[in-house]
């Protein structure tokens, strides 16, 4: 992309309006739209988990019922064990008595995780609302109308829903481009 005249910028903002140099903003910013767009019907979904090496697991079990979630999800070169879906906790330390309870919870599984060493706690914030936010949104900044492209919200789906929303998101760029007349530099 850089060969092309493309650029990349790496900052921390604190709202889409800080974009107001630009014609088109495509917002992925998942549990962050909270505060930069702003959009208080995101929540997070706290998930914590644990990475675990158990090169014997080679398939992927989960239980998910009323609260109690349970997964584990062979990768490559470790296991996944989880988990906590915890709304409304924004809370991104390690809990030792989560990580208890999931090694429990997977243990009833798998009794053979017992032998399995711990590489790594991890706890991430899943960005849920109450609908996937994919639309346009066109805002006035300072006179100048921008065009939003919103793609968050996806909660615990994220992995499963990425695809497809990012080739959706990519067909209301271009629809916006051809729209607005604005050709590509790459």
């Amino acid at each position: 992309v850089k060969h092309l005249g493309g650029k990349f910028l790496q900052r921390k903002l604190t709202n889409l309006n800080e974009l107001s140099a630009y014609d088109i903003i495509v917002n992925c910013s998942g549990i962050g739209a909270y505060t930069l767009v702003p959009d208080t019907s995101v929540t997070p979904g706290r998930g914590q988990a644990i990475r675990v090496n158990a090169p014997w697991i080679q398939h992927g079990s989960v239980y998910d019922d009323e609260g109690l979630l349970i997964y584990i999800f062979p990768r490559s070169g470790s296991v996944v064990l989880g988990g906590t879906k915890q709304i409304g906790n924004w809370n991104t330390n390690i809990s030792k008595t989560d990580s208890k309870t999931i090694f429990e919870n997977c243990l009833k599984l798998i009794p053979s995780l017992k032998n399995a060493e711990i590489i790594e706690e991890v706890v991430g914030l899943r960005p849920i609302r109450p609908s996937i936010r994919l639309q346009i949104e066109k805002r006035s900044i300072n006179g100048k109308d921008i065009k939003i492209i919103h793609n968050y919200g996806h909660g615990g789906g994220g992995y499963c829903l990425h695809w497809g929303c990012a080739i959706d998101a990519y067909k209301l760029v271009k629809k916006l481009a051809e729209e607005c007349k604005i050709t590509s530099k790459l």
